[in-house]
């Protein structure tokens, strides 16, 4: 009879964990990202006032690039164009 029970804890505190794993990722990668958007910022000498007043479109533009550039030069690599 203690084995159901115990296999029952067991199955529990695996989900805990398991859960506890997950949210702990999901804020780590969260911390990363914000650490790596002040440190940019910071870098560029920007701030929210200065980004406020500039406005949100050449922000959009940046990162459309961005991904732009960086699809293509992953479509390059795939080709063989581009070697690593």
């Amino acid at each position: 009879m203690t084995l159901p029970i115990s296999a029952l804890t067991s199955t529990r505190v695996w989900v805990v964990t398991s859960i506890s794993e997950m949210l702990s990722g999901l804020l780590s990668k969260i911390a990363r990202l914000g650490l790596t958007a002040t440190l940019y910022l910071i870098g560029t000498g920007l701030s929210l006032a200065t980004l406020k007043q500039v406005g949100h479109r050449p922000l959009i533009q940046g990162v459309l690039l961005w991904l732009l550039i960086s699809v293509v030069s992953l479509g390059l690599i795939y080709l063989g164009w581009i070697a690593i």
